[in-house]
């Protein structure tokens, strides 16, 4: 008897941790959506931030002879910007394909899966606009302190 009584609280202890292993998935996928949220409504409104935890600045201008090729392509143009806006946006594509991406053990990703039109990948786009000052994909130290507010008036409501 004491055998089984020792194998049921083993398979409730399994229980309870598979449990909250998903819960805590659950939660960090929760989070990372919000990080997502918070990035792309930051870098449609035309700013970035070059370092994790760093602060919230205007995106490099863009060139004049882009502005102007921008100008003449404007059916293009996402409804999100426009000729002269830099916010990392010409069709819209790229942002739109932005996903969390494993989203466990108190870490996530967001990545920009799948190609262009054009040609190169997202992550390609991602890397190029980088190097040409454009930096977003970063969480900002107030967007940081924004997650741990939505963490704690949010998610730690799950946790009860």
């Amino acid at each position: 008897m004491a055998k089984v009584k020792a194998q049921i609280t083993q398979i409730l202890n399994n229980i309870i941790k598979d449990v909250r292993s998903q819960v805590a998935k659950q939660r960090m996928q929760l989070l990372a959506n919000e990080a997502l949220r918070l990035i792309l409504e930051r870098t449609r409104a035309g700013f970035g931030v070059k370092d994790s935890g760093g602060r919230i600045s205007k995106l490099k201008k863009l060139s004049p002879k882009y502005v102007a090729y921008r100008k003449r392509n404007r059916r293009l143009l996402s409804s999100t910007t426009s000729p002269e806006t830099s916010n990392v946006t010409f069709t819209g594509q790229m942002l739109e394909s932005l996903k969390v991406q494993q989203a466990a053990n108190g870490r996530a990703s967001i990545r920009a899966p799948g190609k262009h039109k054009s040609g190169p990948s997202n992550e390609k786009i991602v890397l190029y606009l980088a190097g040409q000052g454009r930096v977003f994909l970063n969480l900002s130290k107030t967007e940081v302190d924004k997650l741990l507010y939505f963490y704690e008036t949010r998610l730690v409501k799950l946790k009860r």
